[in-house]
């Protein structure tokens, strides 16, 4: 599919993982991609409650495109499923809601392959 297609789901965010090493960074980026709002608590509970309110941006939908992983993956280590239970959770609360929040992230480890 092409980007221009999955943007019809509702707004994209490139979040880009190149220089993330911490949790502290991970979560900076995805404050500054989707522009939180000035009140996130940098921890896993803001950030699930962040992505699972989304009021301060109105969209039909949410792409969230996660560039750059591996290393972020390899230096995030347990923090990593964290993320994508954080992620698993946020689409479930979006389908629940009636909107799409799609979430894909460039080849890492861990994820099952698609068929």
């Amino acid at each position: 599919m092409r980007r221009s297609v999955l943007a019809q789901c509702g707004d994209w965010f490139a979040i880009d993982l190149a220089p993330v090493h911490t949790k502290h960074e991970l979560l900076d980026a995805f404050a500054r991609a989707l522009g939180f709002p000035a009140t996130f608590g940098q921890n896993w509970d803001a950030l699930a409650d962040t992505l699972q309110d989304m009021s301060w941006h109105p969209a039909s939908g949410y792409v969230l495109h996660l560039q750059n992983v591996a290393s972020a993956e390899r230096a995030l280590a347990e923090d990593w499923p964290t993320l994508l239970e954080v992620l698993s959770a946020s689409t479930m609360y979006w389908k629940r809601h009636g909107k799409p929040f799609i979430v894909f992230v460039d080849p890492t480890h861990g994820l099952p392959q698609w068929t």
